[in-house]
C-alpha cells in the first residue's frame, strides 16, 4: 500500500490512484467538505480517517447501549444527577 492507506490499483500499462472524486465519497464525506493541501495531501487525510458516518452510528450505538441505559438506572435508583453530566448540558 502506498499513498497513506489508500489502495492503488494495477493495469498492465500503468499504476494509478483511485480518484478523489471517487474516495471522497466513498469516505462519506460531504461535498461542500473543504479539504486542505494538494492531492496526495488529501488522499493521506482520507485514509488517516474514520468516516463521517461511521463515527455518527457509533455514537448513536453508544448513546442508545449505554448512556440511555445508565441515566434510566440513576432515575429509576432515586438518584436525580444525570449518568453523564455533560448530557444535563446538551439538554439530551
Amino acid at each position: 500500500m502506498r499513498g497513506g492507506g489508500v489502495q492503488y490499483y494495477t493495469t498492465e500499462k500503468s499504476h494509478s490512484m483511485v480518484p478523489l472524486s471517487v474516495l471522497i465519497p466513498c469516505a462519506s464525506f460531504p461535498k461542500s467538505f473543504k479539504w486542505a493541501g494538494n492531492k496526495l495531501d488529501i488522499t493521506n487525510r482520507i485514509g488517516n480517517s474514520v468516516p463521517p458516518l461511521l463515527m455518527k452510528a457509533v455514537a448513536e450505538h453508544i448513546k442508545k447501549a449505554i448512556l440511555m441505559p445508565l441515566s434510566r438506572a440513576r432515575i429509576a435508583s432515586g438518584t436525580s444527577e444525570t449518568a453523564v453530566p455533560c448530557l444535563a448540558k446538551a439538554g439530551a
